[in-house]
């Protein structure tokens, strides 16, 4: 018994000492090849991360992401700072009032022109022609040409009427006032005689109004003005004073932020640090300048906003149908297949262009997707966005920009899923048989947001209100206005009493009493308001209510 229970023991020691030999080498494979493929992908994270750092008008998140901004300082806070690389937004218009949306892809397509980032607008048209019906190709052709040149019309009109960068011209009118205080230099330093000095009174007296002008035009600008660092107080000037709380001198909290600090002549160059320029509505990019001598003007004006720089080649896409629910699901797949290969295609172009060019250094790439086809595109955008994060190479942000269909809702659903960001714009201009209350009169639209990047930021309300002002589109909070907003306003009542619709509820009334009901709810200014029948009366102007959120 003990030398069988020795022999055994040795046999079993030996088999565990191989096995552990074979898992110790089996680990050190194991390990090695983790090892190599960690620190590959390291080295690769390492330089996308390096790269996207650099970029222009991109800066760095929480959580490894990376931001652009929208080119609107309301948008940007909605959506928690700006779109992060490698997302997808879907901006849906309103089917009558399409400004509202329109100036939101202004806004984003005019930003990237002003970080100098690779703006590309991928119009996609949808082939229906069939080829059994050969009788009907001499009208499907003509409807398809007709829509072919729509939609280039439509994109020349969206490049050719983007707003006015207001950057743009305050560093223009600082490079003028630096150049003029150079040849008030110069003339002070140069002997003059009487005669001259005469001339150059003159012209000072003749200057100095235009240089007012500017100077108001400049202070205008300013108290509009968003994310602007160019605009603030000298250092000698702020630091005066500050001897006890020193730590508050613009110096000390500069060097904490690790702002670097420049000479007043190069603070015109700063103007390429700006995460979000500001812009003007009732202005055009195409109209601005870029250089002073008179002879390149016309040059400027030809190669600025060039269209085939920033439009690609129109994508159609050819549709059959079929009666088989398998087939339709084939083609579905196919034509998203084929648009995926193109889109890829077309921005391997555009990129390949910029090194063509001599332009080394890696841009952004915005891609706006103009009226696509909700069906083939679900499919292809997962493998798009995928394929884009996988490279790594290609920072990329994309915009859809398209109306929200009536009979293919089963598309829309499912390219809403695959999409990080949605949102849709609707006017009140449209509004006809059930206008907004007087409340909101001085709004022109409303901002429903359906779906946003949790990572980022959570968002205060799902919707929104939009204010266009004479140069700019803001979008603020929906609250309770003051009463002065309303209709035959007076003061508050004490209580919680809150001013209503008298005919929306006497008419809830009559049509609850039939179910023997005494009480009811309503959402009014994006809150729920909870109501006694018995307190409403149709001639009197108040009715208590109590605020009541359902969800708690």
């Amino acid at each position: 018994m003990p030398s069988a229970f020795r022999r055994k023991t040795k046999i079993a020691e030996n088999t565990t000492t191989t096995a552990v030999e074979r898992s110790q080498d089996s680990t050190t494979t194991t390990t090695s090849s983790t090892t190599t493929t960690t620190t590959i992908q390291s080295s690769s994270s390492i330089l996308s991360s390096s790269s996207f750092a650099t970029l222009s008008g991109v800066k760095p998140w929480q959580g490894g992401l990376y931001l652009t901004s929208t080119g609107l300082q309301d948008w940007d806070v909605l959506l928690g700072g700006g779109q992060p690389l490698g997302t997808a937004l879907l901006l849906q218009q309103d089917r009558f009032t399409t400004n509202l949306a329109e100036s939101l892809l202004k806004y984003w397509c005019s930003e990237a022109i002003s970080q100098n980032q690779r703006l590309v607008i991928v119009p996609i048209i949808l082939d229906s022609s069939s080829n059994d019906d050969d009788d009907d190709d001499f009208f499907v052709d003509g409807s398809q040409d007709r829509k072919h040149n729509e939609t280039e019309q439509a994109v020349l009109s969206l490049l050719q009427t983007l707003p006015r960068n207001l950057h743009w011209d305050k560093w223009k009118m600082k490079q003028r006032q630096e150049q003029q205080k150079k040849k008030q230099q110069q003339q002070q330093q140069q002997p003059s005689d009487s005669d001259n000095g005469m001339t150059t009174t003159q012209d000072q007296q003749l200057s100095q109004p235009s240089r007012m002008m500017d100077i108001v035009e400049e202070e205008n600008d300013v108290e509009d003005e968003e994310y602007d660092d160019e605009f603030q107080p000298p250092q000698h000037v702020s630091d005066e004073g500050l001897q006890v709380a020193w730590q508050y001198k613009t110096s000390v909290q500069q060097q904490r932020l690790a702002i670097h600090t420049d000479n007043p002549s190069t603070s015109a160059t700063r103007h390429h640090d700006v995460y979000c320029h500001s812009y003007d509505l009732s202005g055009r990019m195409i109209e601005q300048q870029w250089e002073d001598n008179n002879e390149k003007q016309e040059e400027s004006k030809a190669h600025f906003l060039d269209p085939s720089t920033f439009i690609a080649a129109t994508i159609s896409i050819n549709s059959s149908s079929s009666s088989n629910n398998d087939d339709v699901y084939s083609d579905r797949n196919s034509r998203g297949m084929k648009l995926f290969q193109k889109l890829v295609h077309v921005v391997k172009d555009k990129v390949n262009d910029d090194f063509d060019n001599g332009n080394n250094s890696t841009k952004a790439v915005r891609l706006v997707l103009y009226h696509p086809p909700m069906d083939e595109l679900s499919v292809a955008l997962p493998l798009f966005l995928a394929y884009t994060r996988k490279e790594g190479s290609c920072p990329i942000v994309v915009m859809i920009y398209c109306t929200k269909p009536t009979n293919d809702l089963e598309a829309w659903m499912r390219l809403a899923r695959n999409c990080d960001i949605v949102m849709s714009t609707e006017g009140f201009a449209s509004r006809r048989e059930y206008p907004p209350p007087s409340e909101f009169r001085h709004l022109q639209g409303i901002l429903n947001i359906t779906k946003t990047t949790k990572k980022l930021n959570q968002v205060t309300a799902w919707i929104y209100g939009f204010k266009r002002d004479r140069r700019k589109l803001h979008i603020q909070l929906l609250h309770i206005p003051p009463e002065d907003y309303a209709d035959n306003g007076g003061s508050v009542a004490a209580g919680g009493t809150f001013k209503m619709r008298l005919e929306y509820y006497y008419e809830e009334k009559k049509r609850q009493k039939r179910l023997n009901k005494t009480h009811g709810e309503s959402r009014c200014a994006n809150r729920y308001w909870w109501f006694e029948f018995k307190l409403i009366d149709k001639n009197k102007v108040y009715t208590t209510s109590i605020p009541h959120y359902p969800m708690e």
